[in-house]
């Protein structure tokens, strides 16, 4: 109950993505319809669509996005993701948002297994905060516990492709970069840094890879 409620007294922070997410969506959202389509480049895509993360189960966070094509080449993105995970060695909560805007659709030269394919560049802006309890035992047997904060924020530019293997449905993988800044209130350790841009300290030039299955409409 005290990691809970500790983590709604921070989520203050979320306060700017969320309102980045609500003018994204207010732009996005006029005249919507609700099953809507466009013709980008002779391929038929839905004006929306809803996205789930599938590389982010592996790590306990549930992912889900939606994605509005305002234009014939132009959409914007918003991710919402929930991190939970519970076991003998550490207990985390969290959440984050991410916004990103993509343009330049254009139509492969060459169809992937024989689906229709649109490739795409773009910024994102993207923020996070993650409470963690890590278990220790100590020499009398007992378990002591650490607690931990990690607030971060991020931004950098993707590239990905969508393939449209029927219809409706869609698979989206993207690669990019750029940089991520966190604040906690953990100090490095030999054992803990280690774990290099997987940390969740980590502050720096941040690789990343995304995949996500979308259901338009």
């Amino acid at each position: 109950m005290a990691v809970y409620i500790k983590f709604k007294l921070k989520i203050f922070f979320m306060k700017k993505m969320i309102i980045l997410i609500l003018i994204s969506y207010y732009i996005a959202s006029p005249n919507m319809k609700l099953i809507a389509q466009d013709l980008v480049n002779n391929v038929e895509v839905s004006k929306n669509s809803v996205k789930l993360g599938i590389f982010q189960l592996a790590a306990s966070t549930f992912l889900i996005g939606y994605e509005r094509n305002i234009s014939g080449n132009k959409s914007l993105v918003i991710l919402t993701s929930f991190i939970l995970k519970d076991n003998s060695k550490e207990q985390r909560l969290g959440a984050g948002g991410e916004l990103q805007y993509r343009f330049g659709s254009q139509r492969l030269g060459v169809d992937i297994f024989d689906c229709n394919s649109l490739m795409y560049v773009g910024p994102y802006v993207s923020s996070k905060y993650i409470n963690q309890i890590e278990f220790e035992e100590a020499d009398d047997y007992s378990i002591d516990e650490k607690k931990y904060y990690y607030n971060s924020i991020g931004f950098g530019f993707i590239a990905g492709v969508k393939l449209y293997i029927i219809r409706n449905v869609q698979l989206d993988f993207n690669i990019g970069g750029g940089i991520k800044y966190t604040q906690s209130n953990r100090k490095y350790d030999d054992q803990y840094f280690s774990a290099g841009i997987f940390n969740l300290n980590y502050t720096g030039v941040l690789p990343r890879a995304n995949f996500t299955l979308g259901i338009g409409f």
